[in-house]
């Protein structure tokens, strides 16, 4: 069968399916003009279409064809084409012909190609809806049930579009790199962050993560100082996942106050605490809501309640989350800054960049990281920089003044608080018991805990250090008979001495 201009596989008695022969001709048409002259260009258009794009069988059948031509590295033109076509009785010579000079320009090929994705993104939709139709028929199903399902779908199809839509970009030669006027983004807060970029805030618990990254909101919206540092006005938007309503309208109120007391008319605030949503719906509502809102900078806080099902410790899944947050970098243009939580114990001792908990992508992947670390002085906190783009700033510290973190210049950052929560066993090791054994003398193992005790090593971390240093062969321990009582234990560098020994060392 010849299939006509208007081609449409449905039931003669169906609806048509959203489809558009103009686009899906112009398309093709495009490669074809170019594969007569720049066989690169012609095949770089071929690369973004996909069969799924296309709905007349003829032209679907014209794709196939260019498709093997590139695979075999032949020419993507009318006459290569029309050769590896002579079996398919489906498409008419004239056809195929006439596809090139129905079209101005191949420059109009981004055109035509939105259009593919457009009309494929309404045949997904008319799909989706059909299969919302059929699951309100089922009774077992709840209407919430049916609301996740379509909402999933209408997710997919709009990360879909977003995908095609967007260009693979090309290799490029360095001369010609270096030859771009590359416009560096515009600095929003300087010396740590540019326009997006990603930054991340680390620190441990009720280290008033929320409340600097409200700052930082409430500061670049008014163009203020943010801890010492100057900003550049921007729009901002902060996503609060956490904190109930009232709380961060009251948080608001304080830190503005306290920074003056001018209002943040360019700060919108998007409270989604109760609401289910991970970093695939949140970013699919972010870049609807944000076309016409040119925000500088996006917070998002805190990030772990964008995870969703994914593991914090799975590099895959969190670099598929950051990829996202780097989509909405992309298309929004904002800088995106979030919070996440470190490790617990003793951060002084671990390197900055390994403090945050989970995958250690998180570190790696930003642009720039804020690191807070606890002081020795009480609410006080080292504030350190990792920037991939910047110079890192020298470390200082910041004191918690309610609502703010105030900078303090006159406080040594070096200064780091060693032990936290009483657990100070992280900073020893049996080198710090033997120091009481002397060589070829041995020490009761109570007197031992006595001498650890008085050079600060705690009575309970004690045993679990001897025993550490016997299991490693470096103290040996044995039993002392005495009458009337328990043996005494006996710690020692040597082997238990035999009897022998002891009756000529006591002659």
């Amino acid at each position: 069968m010849i299939l006509s201009a208007t081609s449409n596989p449905t039931k003669p008695d169906g609806p048509r399916l959203p489809s558009s022969l103009h686009y899906e001709k112009g398309a093709l048409g495009c490669v074809l003009l170019d594969g007569d002259s720049d066989r690169s260009v012609a095949s770089e258009r071929l690369g973004q279409l996909k069969p799924s794009l296309f709905f007349d069988l003829r032209n679907s059948a014209i794709l196939m064809a260019l498709q093997k031509l590139e695979a075999k590295g032949d020419s993507l033109d009318v006459i290569s084409s029309l050769r590896m076509l002579e079996d398919d009785s489906n498409v008419e010579t004239p056809y195929l012909v006439d596809l090139p000079n129905q079209i101005p320009s191949s420059n109009q090929f981004p055109e035509y190609l939105k259009g593919l994705i457009d009309a494929r993104a309404k045949r997904n939709i008319k799909a989706a809806l059909g299969t919302g139709l059929n699951s309100v028929a089922d009774e077992e199903l709840t209407y919430e049930e049916i609301l996740a399902g379509l909402s999933d779908q209408f997710s997919a199809i709009r990360e879909q579009a977003h995908t095609s839509s967007t260009e693979f970009p090309q290799i490029i030669n360095a001369d010609e790199l270096l030859s771009l006027n590359i416009p560096v983004p515009p600095v929003l807060i300087q010396g740590v962050l540019h326009q997006g970029s990603k930054l991340l805030l680390s620190g441990g618990s009720k280290s008033y993560k929320t409340w600097s990254l409200i700052d930082m909101a409430i500061s670049v919206a008014n163009g203020d100082d943010w801890m010492g540092f100057r900003t550049n006005q921007s729009n901002v938007l902060y996503i609060n996942l956490e904190i109930a309503d009232y709380g961060i309208q009251q948080r608001l109120k304080d830190v503005s106050e306290a920074k003056g007391g001018n209002s943040p008319s360019c700060l919108d605030v998007l409270n989604l605490r109760g609401h289910s949503v991970d970093i695939s719906h949140l970013k699919d509502n972010i870049l609807a809501a944000s076309v016409d809102m040119e925000y500088g900078l996006i917070i998002v806080d805190p990030i772990y309640m964008l995870y969703g099902d994914r593991d914090e410790n799975s590099v895959t899944q969190m670099t598929d989350m950051l990829t996202k947050l780097d989509v909405i970098a992309r298309e929004t243009g904002a800088a995106i800054v979030f919070a996440a939580h470190q490790t617990k114990g003793i951060q002084s001792n671990k390197a900055r960049i390994d403090r945050v908990a989970g995958s250690g992508v998180f570190a790696r992947n930003v642009d720039a990281m804020l690191v807070y670390t606890p002081h020795e002085q009480e609410d006080c906190f080292t504030l350190s920089s990792i920037s991939r783009h910047l110079l890192n700033f020298p470390d200082f510290v910041v004191e918690w003044d309610f609502p703010l973190m105030r900078r303090k210049d006159d406080m040594n950052p070096e200064r780091l608080k060693l032990q936290q929560n009483g657990n100070r066993s992280r900073h020893f090791t049996p080198e710090d018991i033997l120091s009481h054994v002397l060589p070829e003398h041995a020490i009761s193992k109570n007197e031992l805990r006595d001498k650890a005790n008085e050079a600060g090593i705690p009575y309970s971390k004690i045993n679990g250090l001897i025993d550490l240093a016997i299991d490693e062969r470096k103290l040996h321990s044995w039993e002392e008979p005495r009458k009337g009582t328990r043996p005494r234990i006996m710690i020692s560098r040597e082997s238990q001495p035999s009897p022998e020994i002891e009756m000529i060392q006591t002659i």
